[in-house]
């Protein structure tokens, strides 16, 4: 392979992503264990069955990441986003995790409730997006 000359180019094919997945899944299977990606989700159901709140979240190695947790709007305050984060928290026990992890956004609001849950600071971005600032919080679970 000549390295001294190469073209550089902006592809968004699918071949091309999965080749370079498959590269980097052989080369780190060789040196770190496989991520044992699990699912985690908890729905909030009325007594309609509408859904009414939820979270959504996946393990890697021992690692929760929650994606998504969203309450409507009428019935925050209650408690119930508490309530969703420790049974997702727990179930990720479950499968050996020992940390918890999400983002937000300042103008969300939500920084006072993950910290009240024992979440910490891990990182601030300023300006991504333009006049925002998100936090990524981390916490030992």
């Amino acid at each position: 392979m000549n390295t001294n000359s190469y073209n550089l180019k902006e592809s968004y094919e699918d071949t091309s992503i999965s080749y370079l997945q498959k590269k980097m899944d052989d080369y780190n299977s060789k040196l770190i264990p496989p991520e044992n990606s699990r699912k985690i989700c908890y729905f909030l159901e009325d007594s309609e069955g509408k859904i009414i709140g939820g979270i959504m979240g996946e393990t890697l190695w021992r690692s929760f990441h929650i994606h998504t947790i969203w309450i409507e709007k009428e019935i925050r305050g209650k408690g119930l986003g508490r309530k969703l984060i420790q049974a997702a928290e727990e179930k990720a026990k479950s499968y050996d995790c020992i940390y918890s992890m999400v983002g937000t956004f300042e103008a969300l609001g939500a920084r006072p409730f993950y910290e009240r849950l024992g979440y910490k600071i891990e990182s601030k971005s300023v300006d991504s997006p333009q006049g925002h600032i998100g936090y990524f919080f981390y916490k030992k679970i």
